[in-house]
């Protein structure tokens, strides 16, 4: 699987984030708040969470069970951890409370390498295991609409009534929407993409993202915006990434880079249109599960 062995990248030029007078600080120019779980360093899985809070990282509380490349969704207050790799895919579901991690209900099919979004009472689930969609109401999931053909490493976000995915193994570059009982076609990215970062939420049918990941050259700074009929090309991050956590609030965007271990950490302003550095966190990961608001 492709989650095995994250992608490496060697080297980044930060960018200057010109909110700021001091050009030796980094700080953002958004009010995100987030989190971050579990995932692989290069060598193990691990259990850690980390929360994002305007432009620092800060320790949560751990996850039960230490996997990688599963989906994600909600809030530091609120949030979702699904499925995941051991060594086998996974059906555990984890909810968080802003404190802890809390067991929830299983998926009825193990996967890996899947995407989805959401909050801890209502998420959606797809991919990763064939064509299966799963939705959450905050105790159990029920099986949902078929994707029109496998997804894997994609670029999914939303909830179980408005989902979206786009990209996905042999960098596709067409998206799908759902809307609670079926997927259909949507509009085609500018670039044909995978490992984008398919265990973050990254909006909704009409206000999605993705941003970075490989394209058929290679590791890519793209960003684009869905609308809910077409995307759109907007600043590009300053650094090439790969399997990242992160996500889209509709309006701002954060992508912690996984494929290098680095820990950099980029945020996108709606206003401006453009992406900046900010700080990093204690442990540095690929394919974790994330959420921001």
């Amino acid at each position: 699987m492709g989650i095995n062995n994250p992608i490496g990248i060697k080297s980044f030029q930060p960018l200057l984030n010109p909110f700021i007078m001091n050009p030796f600080r980094f700080v953002s120019a958004t009010s995100i708040t987030g989190f971050m779980t579990a995932g692989y360093t290069g060598s193990v899985n691990i259990a850690s969470t980390e929360e994002f809070d305007t432009d620092t990282w800060s320790s949560g509380g751990a996850v039960a069970t230490a996997r990688r490349g599963g989906g994600g969704g909600g809030s530091n207050t609120d949030g979702i951890c699904f499925a995941g790799f051991t060594g086998t895919a996974r059906t555990v579901t984890e909810e968080y409370n802003g404190t802890s991690w809390s067991s929830g209900g299983d998926m009825a099919t193990g996967r890996a390498e899947c995407g989805g979004g959401g909050s801890s009472t209502d998420a959606l689930g797809a991919g990763g295991a064939g064509t299966t969609t799963e939705e959450y109401n905050g105790t159990s999931w029920s099986a949902g609409g078929a994707l029109p053909a496998t997804r894997a490493s994609a670029s999914m976000g939303g909830i179980s009534t408005d989902g979206f995915a786009v990209g996905g193994r042999i960098k596709l570059t067409s998206t799908v929407e759902y809307n609670g009982t079926s997927w259909s076609s949507g509009g085609t990215a500018g670039t044909g993409i995978q490992d984008g970062g398919n265990g973050a939420d990254w909006g909704s049918q009409g206000a999605g993202m993705w941003a970075g990941g490989s394209d058929v050259s290679g590791l890519v700074t793209t960003t684009e915006l869905y609308n809910g009929t077409s995307w759109s090309g907007t600043g590009s991050l300053g650094t090439a990434v790969s399997q990242s956590q992160g996500g889209y609030n509709g309006t701002d965007g954060l992508s912690n880079n996984g494929g290098d271990y680095s820990g950099l950490t980029e945020l996108y302003s709606g206003d401006s249109g453009t992406w900046s550095v900010t700080g990093s966190p204690a442990t540095n990961r690929a394919v974790g599960m994330s959420g921001i608001v």
